[in-house]
């Protein structure tokens, strides 16, 4: 499990109020680990950037969207 206040928030089903992106669907799982590191780091649309995170906790927070595939 994530301990990441982002994790938590959107494991509550806050994030959809938020307007986040589901991370079970096919568009977000069949993104590669490069896209979602782009994203997180610097955000995109409404998703702000998470670039001051350490690149450990970033390929971290990717293979936690990884264990979400439906």
């Amino acid at each position: 499990m994530c301990r990441m206040p982002w994790c938590r928030r959107n494991r509550f089903g806050h994030g959809k109020k938020m307007g986040a992106h589901d991370f079970t669907t096919a568009d977000v799982q069949g993104m590669t680990d490069a896209q979602l590191t782009d994203i997180i780091t610097n955000g995109k649309n409404k998703m702000p950037k998470y670039g001051s995170l350490p690149p450990d906790q970033i390929k971290g927070l990717v293979a936690y969207i990884r264990t979400l595939k439906k």
